[in-house]
């Protein structure tokens, strides 16, 4: 449930660093081909990104987080 969309754009969430410690940033992304509920993400994301997969539905742009593995 890594995708989420407001007014029809696709973004996910990533593990950022900012002044006030590890926060979400929301990172709108390209859609490919689907297959069943998983999406292939063809834009919007770096090598390395760290991408919020769980505890989605809860999250704004700058809400503090602790990434976990």
């Amino acid at each position: 449930l890594a995708v989420t969309r407001i007014g029809g754009q696709p973004f996910v969430y990533v593990v950022a660093s900012s002044d006030k410690g590890t926060v979400a940033r929301q990172r709108a992304v390209v859609l490919g081909d689907t297959l069943g509920n998983d999406y292939a993400v063809t834009g919007g994301l770096q090598r390395g990104d760290k991408v919020i997969v769980s505890g989605t539905q809860f999250l704004i742009d700058g809400a503090p987080v602790q990434p976990t593995r």
